[in-house]
């Protein structure tokens, strides 16, 4: 086997590594978004049932419950509890940071300073450079796919973390043969 062929093996192998990784973060990120959705849905039904509940009139039952008399039957403080999730604390401290997915997609730990987050990007965006697998092959799509897909979370905590960088990206150069406006 010749070395290019082993350099070509081994870089399929680590991109394929590369491309699991960020497939099972994908997946855990749908399933976070599908929770949190779960959770908000609960929350208003639950919200909604006690408006309806506090605006419908009831009738006392023999055993001291109440029931309400447009037939809809309440829901029992211990069924709405396990439908609702317990909050604890703030409602800020219940919210997932938003830059978490970015982080974990760079493969580092939220938190991280932009010079460690930049490395990262780095390091992994060389590792899927598309020019390392056959042109127009499976394997360089994937790359040129992931590779974008590393660059929006790059720009994402770029933005966050990086004051300098979007203030520049928001700066707006004259281009080098437009005239200066006369004076008067």
């Amino acid at each position: 086997m010749s070395i290019p062929e082993r350099f070509y093996r081994i870089a399929k192998h680590k991109f394929s590594e590369i491309r699991d990784r960020v497939d099972r973060w994908d997946d855990e990120a749908q399933e976070a978004e599908a929770t949190s959705a779960r959770k908000a849905d609960s929350k208003g039904d639950a919200r909604r049932e006690l408006k309806d509940a506090m605006s419908a009139p009831t009738a006392v039952r023999p055993d001291g419950g109440a029931k309400p008399l447009s037939g809809v039957p309440l829901r029992t403080p211990d069924e709405i509890r396990r439908g609702v999730s317990p909050t604890v604390g703030s409602a800020m401290s219940n919210q997932p940071d938003p830059l978490t997915f970015h982080y974990r997609l760079l493969g580092v730990e939220p938190g991280m300073e932009f010079a460690d987050v930049q490395a990262a990007y780095d390091k992994l965006s060389a590792r899927c450079d598309p020019a390392r697998f056959p042109l127009h092959s499976t394997e360089a799509q994937e790359a040129e796919r992931i590779r974008k897909r590393l660059e929006d979370s790059y720009k994402v905590l770029r933005d966050a973390l990086d004051s300098t960088a979007r203030r520049f990206d928001l700066l707006e150069f004259d281009a080098p043969d437009a005239k200066p406006a006369p004076t008067a």
